[in-house]
């Protein structure tokens, strides 16, 4: 996330592109195939919502478009702070933008490098913690809420070879799915949207 949303700020560079590069590929093959496969946040907020469900704890739905928005709407604030830089420091004796994505990125909390203050430590650790917590309630909330990689392949997974698609003859509309399903997007899936 920090290396996506600070290629906006400070150029592209090779290692960004790769990245890039990989997620966009794997997203045309099947999507979800970095979030759900690759993304270390996606996978331990994947096996919490398995430890919720082993534990009996009922997990509340998002409304998909309240979470694109919200989702929308932060990467939009980046793209307004970066461009302003009202969120910056001075290296050397110029002001560099700092990106808003590093203020929650829930990465850093894999980061075991421990801080100077205790202050420090908090906002370091504290997107991954609250990420942690979250998931107990909700279903990937970094992810749908958050994540600026997500919002990338939310848009070109429609694209995908291997894409969840909704076969109107084997579906007799019974509403199983969406009840079952702890994702928001299946009841978008089902308005065939």
């Amino acid at each position: 996330i920090c290396a996506a949303t600070k290629s906006i700020l400070y150029g592209f560079r090779t290692p960004m592109m790769v990245t890039l590069a990989v997620i966009l590929f794997l997203t045309l093959v099947g999507p979800k195939l970095f979030c759900g496969w690759i993304c270390p946040v996606g996978a331990i907020q994947e096996l919490i919502a398995m430890l919720a469900d082993k534990l009996g704890i009922r997990r509340r739905k998002w409304n998909f478009r309240f979470t694109q928005g919200v989702r929308v709407g932060i990467f939009l604030l980046f793209v307004f702070i970066s461009g302003t830089a009202i969120l910056h420091t001075v290296q050397n004796e110029k002001i560099v933008a700092l990106s808003l994505y590093d203020y929650m990125n829930a990465f850093t909390g894999f980061e075991f490098a421990f801080q100077p203050t205790l202050l420090d430590n908090i906002f370091h650790f504290l997107p991954f913690i609250l990420t942690l917590g979250f998931a107990f309630l909700f279903y990937r909330p970094f992810c749908y809420l958050v994540c600026p990689v997500g919002l990338l392949t939310n848009r070109v997974e429609h694209f995908a070879l291997f894409r969840v698609v909704l076969r109107k003859p084997p579906c007799n509309d019974c509403g199983v799915c969406k009840t079952k399903s702890p994702s928001p997007t299946v009841p978008e899936i089902l308005k065939d949207s």
